[in-house]
């Protein structure tokens, strides 16, 4: 689907296609209620094709970056902003058009999170996108609301912290309050302000080498010039400038694949040797399968399931380029899967669907999409997906489960409710000199959110176990 934009010809707008490009996104994004991924992975698509009367088409590489920047930072940004604008709007913001609510939202995004835009360079452009979407009196209704909020000299008068601290952290650090007195009944200040401020940082881009490709010092060289690698352990490396990262020979030539940190503790603590068969239950896009695969040297087999057969299309593109042979593909939901008499793997891991509370600052829109309500149902999956990935393990043999959740519910409570109605199953302590429980919090440790237990299966009565509908 391509993102096509009004034309600004004949209207007597001046808007530059970039900030047009950014408004249509931020409003389809709105209208459609798709994710922002999928909407800006069909930009990268669109402008490497033919995109005629696309506002893409005359955006260079570092016009696209911008496009991302501006729908990234409104849309992670959009309740402080709008805690910014309400004072200097007569009408309420939910009742102006999309397209003046997030041209508004774009402009006050600039004035205060991007030093190199000028205030009034930020009003004009507001006023332009209105002008090249909505009537005249709309973008006089936009100008009037800005020129009121550049004239202001009272201070951002924030909820008070010593008295409602739960609203002064929702609105200061953008994130939904119920999640945030979550975390604040969970955690310290400190360290829950930590985690605010580290969602809403930009990602870092980490590269795990391909040691079956290339050795450290190839990998370096192969690297874009500028890229400013830094090594974080044996393979990982965060590239601090990742423009033109995929498409350097580093990428192009199999010799690194992109995973976060901390998304690798899994598979460590899973510990795949050569010879062994492997089941990945959740596999797609793949970062763990391959991370898996190579652990194994390219030896082993390992049968990667999901239930999105286009994802597994993305992991097969990678196996590819990657020049890996032992992953074979399987689409299938993970109750059923289709494996004939294959079963007593080696080693499962479970890296099951979740909240992604601990992804929040690579999805910005996610954290608007989350629900209280929508945990114990995803708790409820979660263990089925136990259950059916532990029905394939050998007896000896070892299981991971992870999420990129920061909940207990999705977590040690998912574990402690499979433990309790699995009599076969243990706490693994002796595989791997890694502990078998292991959570990364952003703000307190380096990378994303990531939970992992390693578990082992001591023996096999065949018995189905009874999930009692109160342990979900």
């Amino acid at each position: 689907m391509r993102t096509h934009v009004k034309s600004s010809a004949g209207t007597g707008s001046s808007a530059d296609p970039a900030r047009t490009l950014a408004l249509t996104l931020l409003c389809r994004a709105e209208s459609e209620n798709r994710p922002l991924d999928e909407l800006i992975g069909e930009l990268a698509v669109e402008t490497a094709g033919d995109i005629d009367a696309d506002p893409a088409r005359d955006l260079d590489g570092r016009d696209l970056r911008f496009v991302r920047q501006l729908v990234a930072g409104v849309t992670k940004w959009r309740l402080h902003i709008d805690w910014i604008l309400r004072p200097h709007s007569k009408r309420p913001l939910p009742e102006l058009t999309a397209t003046v609510r997030h041209a508004l939202r774009l402009a006050v995004f600039q004035m205060r999170w991007l030093d190199r835009v000028p205030a009034r360079a930020a009003v004009h452009s507001a006023v332009e996108l209105t002008k090249c979407f909505e009537h005249r009196g709309a973008a006089s209704y936009a100008n009037a609301v800005l020129r009121n909020l550049t004239r202001a000299d009272e201070p951002i008068a924030y909820p008070d912290r010593e008295t409602n601290l739960a609203h002064h952290l929702s609105v200061v650090h953008s994130h939904p309050r119920w999640l945030v007195e979550r975390w604040l009944s969970r955690w310290e200040l400190p360290q829950t302000e930590a985690l605010l401020r580290a969602n809403n940082e930009h990602p870092l881009l980490y590269a795990r080498r391909n040691p079956l490709r290339a050795g450290h010092d190839e990998f370096l060289r192969n690297l874009p010039a500028g890229a400013h690698p830094r090594q974080v352990d044996e393979t990982t490396y965060e590239v601090s400038a990742p423009e033109g990262f995929f498409q350097s020979p580093a990428f192009v030539k199999g010799q690194a694949y992109v995973q976060d940190v901390a998304a690798s503790e899994p598979v460590r603590m899973l510990a795949p040797a050569i010879g062994e068969r492997c089941l990945d239950l959740c596999a797609a896009p793949g970062g763990k399968a391959i991370q898996a695969a190579i652990a194994g040297k390219d030896e082993i087999e390992l049968i990667a399931v999901d239930r999105s057969p286009q994802r597994l299309r993305l992991l097969r593109q990678s196996t590819q380029r990657l020049g890996l042979s032992s992953i074979r593909c399987v689409a299938s939901d993970g109750d059923e899967i289709p494996l004939g008499q294959r079963t007593g793997f080696d080693r499962v891991l479970v890296d099951a669907p979740c909240s992604g509370t601990g992804v929040f600052r690579r999805h910005p829109d996610a954290r608007w999409n989350k629900r209280a309500e929508d945990l114990p149902r995803h708790a409820k999956r979660q263990l089925q997906l136990l259950h059916s990935g532990f029905r394939h393990l050998r007896v000896g043999g070892v299981l991971v489960y992870s999420t990129c959740s920061l909940e207990m519910e999705e977590n040690d409570q998912v574990v402690e409710s499979f433990l309790a109605q699995q009599p076969d199953a243990r706490l693994d302590e002796d595989t791997s000199d890694r502990p078998p429980r292991f959570q990364s919090v952003p703000g307190r440790d380096e990378g994303d959110g990531s939970f992992a237990v390693r578990l082992k299966k001591v023996a096999d009565h065949g018995e189905e176990p009874q999930i009692p509908r109160e342990a979900v």
